[in-house]
């Protein structure tokens, strides 16, 4: 170790070791995964999970026509009330032109518009940076994928 760290190195060895106990526990878990799959507990639980799935698309089905019978209910007679578990609630809805709002927000509410900033740090990448942005590196560290040679 001639010139590592023995504290940097012990670092790398804990993590290593850390690793090999996830990847030990989850190849655990995944052979509990295919017991039960294979097993009849496992089997009613497939199918179990399938009408589940079923159940859900009907109740999905059954919630469109209901929407649809309620507003059609609502635009001949106009009862927000067209039966005692339904309610009719009219909501605000604006459409417009989103590059016209773009360009209205520009002079009138400059609040309203966001920065894009993965953008603009490429543009300022690309194009040069201006006197408000300071471009400097930063150390990241990168550790090896396998570190099973350092494992305690």
């Amino acid at each position: 170790m001639n010139g590592i760290d023995p504290e940097l190195h012990h670092a790398v060895r804990a993590l290593a070791a850390a690793r090999r106990a996830v990847n030990e526990a989850a190849s655990a878990r995944e052979a509990l995964r295919r017991e039960i799959a294979a097993s009849a507990l496992g089997q009613q639980l497939t199918e179990a999970e399938a009408r589940v799935l079923l159940a859900r698309d009907a109740e999905a089905d059954a919630r469109a026509l209901l929407d649809e019978l309620a507003q059609m209910a609502y635009a001949a007679h106009g009862d927000k009330h067209p039966h005692p578990a339904i309610a009719i609630r009219e909501l605000t809805v604006l459409d417009y032109d989103q590059k016209l709002a773009r360009q209205w927000a520009e002079t009138n509410l400059r609040a309203a518009l966001v920065l894009d900033y993965k953008k603009f740090e490429k543009a300022v990448k690309d194009l040069g940076a201006p006197d408000f942005v300071r471009i400097h590196t930063t150390p990241q560290v990168t550790v090896a994928a396998d570190l099973e040679p350092y494992t305690l």
